[in-house]
């Protein structure tokens, strides 16, 4: 059986032809506080450890080889050099989801892919990334108040097909740099970790101190108690690896 995974930081769900659709929606609260989340002790994990939940129950990606995702970053209006920034973002993400499960992603260069409903990914990319612009360039971002989309399709308990597809139109407002006080630094570089957490396969939480919240409002500025746990959980099956 086939079941497709899907989120927005928002939770919607919709059944599919085929298994489950799960959609998670960034639907942007912006210029907001920053909450205090953003400066807890390194050593303290905000939330509970049970606020956590798959995006397809128990589906996984094969912990035994690398997952392999590429970008594309050509709908962005951005110069070469603010394409690059993106890109270190979404690495920056990546970091942050291999620290917390023990999951190895291996980037694969750039793309000129773009995730679409229906369609696998090219050839010998696990995780497909783009900025699209809405109802232009991906038939799964077509509303402008959605920030990003992130998800995946499994064959019984395996993961594959990833995605994650962010709002090229608006991705400009958020400065990429560190957290200095101001929130909107941090909101771009959240709904990829959130988007991407999809993609290796969390699902929602409903506490507003974990990541995988469902709206950007009240976002936690690093993984808390309930995503790590989850994420622990994808990365399990690395203890059979020989």
């Amino acid at each position: 059986m086939e079941s497709r995974g899907t989120g927005v930081h928002s939770g919607r769900r919709r059944a599919g032809i085929v298994g489950a659709l799960v959609v998670a929606v960034v639907v942007g609260a912006l210029g907001l506080a920053a909450p205090a989340s953003a400066q807890r002790p390194a050593d303290r994990l905000a939330g509970r450890a049970s606020d956590h939940s798959w995006l397809i129950e128990g589906a996984r990606w094969d912990a035994c080889r690398p997952i392999t995702y590429a970008v594309n970053t050509r709908h962005l209006r951005a110069d070469a050099a603010g394409k690059r920034a993106y890109v270190a973002e979404v690495r920056w993400a990546v970091r942050q989801i291999r620290l917390a499960s023990g999951l190895q992603l291996r980037y694969r260069g750039t793309t000129t892919a773009v995730p679409q409903r229906g369609v696998a990914n090219p050839a010998g990319v696990d995780v497909l990334i783009a900025w699209a612009r809405p109802g232009r360039d991906s038939s799964w971002l077509t509303e402008r108040r959605y920030l990003g989309y992130g998800g995946a399709e499994a064959v019984g308990h395996r993961l594959r097909n990833g995605f994650v597809v962010m709002n090229a139109d608006v991705a400009h407002r958020y400065p990429s740099r560190r957290y200095r006080g101001d929130r909107r630094a941090w909101n771009r570089r959240i709904t990829t970790l959130h988007e991407l957490s999809h993609a290796i396969g969390a699902g929602h939480a409903h506490g507003r101190s974990q990541v995988m919240y469902p709206t950007l409002a009240g976002q936690a500025y690093r993984f808390g108690a309930g995503d790590a746990t989850i994420m622990r959980t994808l990365g399990a099956d690395r203890s059979a690896c020989s």
